[in-house]
């Protein structure tokens, strides 16, 4: 019996010395990547700041510290997150868990002397450094966000008007037109965003002096496409730092009207093949649109057949595409189309010799992309034995 207990002490001792088994974790760095970061902080405000962690390891923030160009004590950290928001609300994150890791860091220089500074970031597990210090320099500078001077924009557009229109909004900065990093005039229609349109002041695009401050865009017919009603614009600058200026309103009516078919080119009487044959004919239809054909969402054709039923594939949709008729690939838009962009919708038409003799009635419609429908075209195609 004691022979027994001494065995057991033994083997319990024994067990105690061995090491647990642990779950083998990388001991590669991690790299990081700038996603976002203004070149200019502006003191007294907030910034957004978003890193990249490439790497497989357990990261639990990445730390921020400024620190003066010359010096290695930090003037103002922060801690950049990777949560989207669920633990820290404030920090900008968008998504959770992508390793992208970001901050709304409220800047609080020193003094607000103009000078540089710089944002070294390392990834952090509890108090472990998991990478090299990443450094970007940025310049503090106290400056006011850019001025909306003057606005110029058409208030009507008119359903076909074929003057080019212009959009013209005049910008200052106090640091200079160099310092303005966008000029945007945003659309919106029933509270939601519909376009949004890009200024220039470069010289081309409808602007005509580069660096005038005054930044401009030029709106062609199609730019009508797509567009209908009364919609409300907000006009804004951005500076380098990510200041906006305040924002300017206007109201501009885009008119639309429907398209518009011509011409039908088909056939009147088609001689039905003998058995085993197809027979083949084009059809043609010229489509236009006021707001040019980028505003056509489709041509149809509705193919009636004599005792008043429709084809088991009608509607047809016809192209505008220069592919070739090919019934092989009939459903990649072969249909018969000669030259693409050419405003003519085209579709080959098509007998065997099982098809009902007698007066089949083609209908062709257009839709533009506001929904609105065109009159209809209404021909007829008889189909007599040979």
């Amino acid at each position: 019996m004691r022979t027994l207990i001494l065995l057991s002490v033994v083997m319990l001792l024994s067990c105690s010395e061995r090491e647990l088994p642990t779950v083998p974790v990388s001991d590669e760095p991690v790299e990081l990547e700038i996603r976002q970061m203004p070149e200019v902080l502006n003191p007294n405000r907030s910034f957004f700041v978003a890193v990249q962690a490439n790497g497989d390891r357990n990261i639990d923030w990445i730390e921020l510290n400024i620190l003066p160009d010359t010096g290695q004590d930090p003037v103002q950290s922060a801690r950049l997150y990777d949560d989207g928001g669920a633990q820290h609300p404030n920090d900008g994150d968008i998504v959770a868990h992508d390793n992208v890791f970001s901050q709304n860091v409220l800047w609080t220089p020193p003094s607000a002397v103009q000078q540089d500074y710089r944002l070294q970031f390392v990834a952090k597990y509890e108090e472990q450094v998991l990478s090299d210090p990443l450094e970007k320099t940025v310049l503090s500078l106290r400056i006011l966000p850019p001025r909306i001077v003057s606005v110029e924009m058409p208030d009507l557009l008119p359903s076909g008007y074929q003057e080019t229109r212009f959009i013209n909004v005049e910008v200052q900065d106090s640091s200079g037109l160099d310092d303005i990093s966008e000029v945007l005039v945003k659309g919106f229609q029933d509270d939601t965003q519909r376009f949004i349109i890009e200024l220039q002041d470069t010289g081309r695009g409808g602007d005509i002096l580069e660096g005038d401050g005054i930044y401009s865009a030029s709106l062609e017919p199609f730019f009508a496409a797509r567009k209908k009603g009364s919609y409300d614009l907000i006009v804004v600058a951005r500076d380098r730092s990510g200041s906006t200026s305040e924002r300017v309103t206007r109201t501009m009516i885009i008119e639309n009207q429907p398209p518009v078919l011509s011409n039908p080119v088909l056939a009147d009487s088609v001689a039905r093949p003998a058995s085993g044959q197809l027979t083949h004919f084009l059809i043609e239809i010229n489509a236009v649109d006021a707001q040019t054909l980028q505003d056509i969402s489709d041509v149809i054709l509705t193919w009636k057949k004599p005792d008043g039923t429709f084809s088991a594939n009608s509607p047809f949709t016809l192209y505008d595409n220069g592919l070739a008729f090919d019934i092989d690939k009939w459903n990649q838009g072969y249909r018969g189309d000669k030259q693409a962009d050419d405003g003519i919708y085209s579709i080959t038409g098509i007998f065997d010799d099982d098809d009902a003799l007698g007066t089949y009635v083609l209908e062709f419609i257009a839709t533009d992309w506001v929904g609105q429908k065109s009159e209809p075209i209404v021909r007829q195609v008889e189909l007599y034995a040979q």
